[in-house]
């Protein structure tokens, strides 16, 4: 019985490990922090040159596909961490079933 609890953990420990791609994604420039973005987002457009206007459509296109992947993230994370509480909480309560005093 204690097999099973041991290797129960070490699976739970295994699934709540974070991947290198994970680690090496964290650190992506954001688009929409681009200093000559800003700038252009501030302008009308028909003040914009046509190089600038090229610029801030593709900026903003970039701005707006990375807010959506960060909001993916966020959200797989979010589930993550509730796999992990739930796990833990798995755990926890098998522990107590199996050590508790009689």
């Amino acid at each position: 019985m204690k097999s099973i609890f041991v290797l129960f953990s070490l699976l739970l420990f295994l699934s709540s490990c974070r991947t290198t791609s994970d680690i090496s994604n964290e650190h992506i420039e954001n688009p929409c922090q681009d200093p000559e973005y800003l700038r252009l987002k501030k302008m009308k457009f028909s003040e914009m040159t046509g190089a600038e206007s090229d610029y801030y459509k593709q900026k903003d296109k970039d701005c707006r596909e990375f807010s959506k992947e960060v909001e993916h993230k966020k959200s797989k994370s979010d589930l993550v961490l509730i796999s992990v509480l739930i796990g833990f909480l798995a755990v926890a309560t098998m522990f107590f079933l199996l050590f508790r005093p009689h």
